[in-house]
């Protein structure tokens, strides 16, 4: 390991960050969708203050979790890699999820530019990895019995109807007013 790839600070706060990023779950970011979905039916109700804070939330975890997935990606790429090639990694799709869910937020609010920005991450990551982890499964080798199969293979389909949420969304406000 490398003094770049570990937070400066004492050294027992670098082995707790490092080892928070090594064991990041891929579906981490289904905290980051839950709370900007909540965030949403709060503020359609009227709860401003607590949608505010809600959406805070979800921006900042959104913002820490993409740090521990680059991290985990440049400084752990095997582990990442490994992690492709199992059926659970179809919980990678939250962060397809968490960046439409987070979008249509945010486009409520007429933040049309971040929302517009957080709808191509979720479509580029829709694609990748829509098609790159059946794809990693296929050629990974091994049989994949039908017991191994679990609920993380329902985010494919959830990752695809919050892209096209998010994207109808943007295309309603986009539209001249009558």
């Amino acid at each position: 390991m490398t003094n770049a790839a570990v937070p400066a600070g004492p050294p027992s706060m670098r082995r707790a960050v490092v080892g928070v990023a090594e064991d990041l779950n891929p579906g981490a970011f289904a905290f980051v969708m839950a709370t900007s979905a909540v965030s949403t039916l709060l503020a359609e109700g009227g709860a401003t203050a607590g949608s505010a804070i809600l959406l805070w939330i979800a921006i900042v975890g959104y913002v820490v979790l993409w740090v521990g997935y680059l991290w985990r990606m440049a400084y752990r790429w095997q582990r990442f890699r490994a992690e492709l090639a199992v059926p659970s990694a179809f919980a990678f799709l939250t962060v397809v999820a968490a960046s439409e869910v987070l979008a249509a937020r945010l486009g409520l609010d007429q933040h049309y530019g971040a929302a517009i920005t957080l709808t191509a991450i979720g479509a580029a990551g829709w694609l990748v990895l829509g098609y790159g982890v059946p794809l990693f499964l296929i050629c990974s080798g091994h049989t994949l019995p039908l017991r191994r199969v679990n609920g993380t293979w329902l985010i494919w389909a959830l990752a695809t109807q919050s892209l096209a949420v998010a994207t109808a969304d943007l295309a309603q406000s986009s539209e001249p007013s009558a």
